[in-house]
């Protein structure tokens, strides 16, 4: 287990293309050097959490369980590259931005049990994903759950903090 602060030399290591920061005791913010990590496919930052969006050839970037609150990042469209995104068990609000639709690599979309209200945007690649993408998210509406946006009116969404519900 690693303790501190995450030195700036990671920066460095221009041809990383894996970093798992995950399950650690570290402090501080992420250095500013980690966005030369041009070459980073994987990153797994636990509980730390900073703009990413230099990031072009990440494939995937695993968000989930860190108490993230608030909107859903705009810079996550810069990701272009990006396969696989889990924000899940977090506490993000509002709607799911439009631009993720353009993410057309994407496979994987994980945004379960948060606060996310509005429409699910409605696109080729966001038709694939299913119902378990969204779940926890009473908020939401459209394809592929089975709540009608016009149904939201009539009920104030809950919002369930695990996955026992």
């Amino acid at each position: 287990m690693l303790s501190g602060q995450i030195p700036s030399s990671l920066g460095n290591l221009v041809q990383l293309t894996s970093l798992d920061l995950s399950v650690n005791r570290l402090t501080g913010e992420i250095p500013s050097s980690i966005g030369n990590l041009v070459q980073l496919i994987d990153i797994d930052l636990g509980n730390l959490v900073q703009p990413i969006g230099s990031l072009k050839q990440l494939k995937l970037l695993n968000l989930s369980n860190n108490m993230l609150s608030g909107l859903l990042p705009p810079f996550l469209a810069n990701l272009t590259n990006l396969e696989a995104l889990d924000l899940s068990q977090n506490q993000l609000l509002g709607e799911i931005p439009q631009e993720l639709t353009q993410l057309t690599p994407l496979a994987v979309f994980n945004v379960s049990y948060n606060r996310l209200t509005g429409p699910i945007p409605q696109s080729r690649q966001f038709a694939t994903f299913e119902n378990n993408s969204y779940k926890g998210n009473s908020g939401l509406c459209g394809t592929p759950l089975s709540r009608k946006c016009g149904d939201l009116k009539a009920s104030s969404p809950s919002y369930p903090t695990s996955e026992e519900d």
